[in-house]
């Protein structure tokens, strides 16, 4: 798990410094790490956000994101901002036991090395021992977390004025990678959304769980999952192993209009053909 950890981490960030690489991003920066509070009218709750940035001299040395499936990285926490504007990346998790903001961190650190400001909520209802399958499967409500997410960032004094409006991009793993293609312009299927579980074919560990949890996508109340979730300040996105990629409306995805990167971790020949 460690080392796939790795591979994407050197992946993404090659990709998306390439997206960038007109803008002479080369240096290398501390990490700073700050949190903050945004609130949420849809999921009538508050969004614990993880951000971190390129930072000056000070701060407390913390480690974030150390668990059973990935490496921890340093950081110091409330370092103060190094000057300047830098691209901002909005970081959707996956779920599951490591599904939370803070397990991101072996990418969102060497990003804000590298020169990025990282935001990534917590999805409610989609971490750790707190999970719920129900809750999990809503993945309509997603985007929205990482749009009132960049709300927060503009509306903010501190971040703000470090942000390049003009260079926004979306990062997601495996669920946070469906999230990401869902901000870039794809639209869910509620059809196709019921009927993932209806075999093991697509996706046997999740609707093992879904099932086990007593959740029928068919029942579930999807009047909104088929909503547009584009966010137009969004100008490129990244999706690491998208699950479930399997769900969206053909017809949305040529109306993408900004430049996505999927990336596969592993040989094309244990890849699954859904994703």
């Amino acid at each position: 798990m460690k080392r796939s950890a790795s591979r994407a981490r050197s992946l993404s960030v090659w990709a998306i410094s390439m997206l960038i690489a007109q803008q002479g991003i080369a240096a290398e920066y501390t990490a700073g790490v700050r949190q903050m509070v945004v609130p949420s009218d849809e999921r009538n709750t508050d969004l614990k956000v993880t951000i971190w940035y390129p930072a000056s001299s000070g701060g407390e040395a913390v480690m974030l994101g150390e668990n059973v499936f990935f490496n921890g990285t340093p950081a110091m926490q409330d370092a103060p901002f190094i000057d300047g504007e830098f691209p901002l990346v909005l970081l959707s998790h996956g779920a599951g036991l490591a599904g939370r903001s803070e397990a991101m961190s072996w990418i969102a650190t060497p990003l804000a090395e590298n020169g990025f400001i990282v935001a990534a909520p917590t999805h409610p209802g989609n971490t750790g021992p707190d999970r719920s399958a129900a809750e999990t499967m809503k993945l309509w409500l997603r985007p929205a977390d990482i749009s009132d997410t960049l709300d927060a960032i503009e509306a903010s004094p501190t971040f703000q004025r470090h942000v390049a409006s003009d260079r926004i991009g979306v990062l997601g793993l495996s669920m946070g990678g469906n999230t990401a293609l869902s901000l870039a312009g794809a639209k869910l299927e509620p059809e196709l959304l019921a009927s993932y579980c209806d075999t093991d074919e697509l996706n046997p560990s999740l609707c093992d769980w879904v099932r086990m949890s007593g959740v029928d996508l068919h029942a579930m109340d999807k009047t909104t999952a088929g909503r547009d979730n584009t966010d137009p300040r969004v100008r490129f996105a990244m999706a690491i192993d998208p699950a479930p990629a399997d769900i969206f409306s053909p017809e949305s995805l040529p109306e993408i209009s900004i430049p996505v990167y999927v990336v596969n971790l592993g040989s094309a020949s244990e890849i699954p053909a859904s994703i």
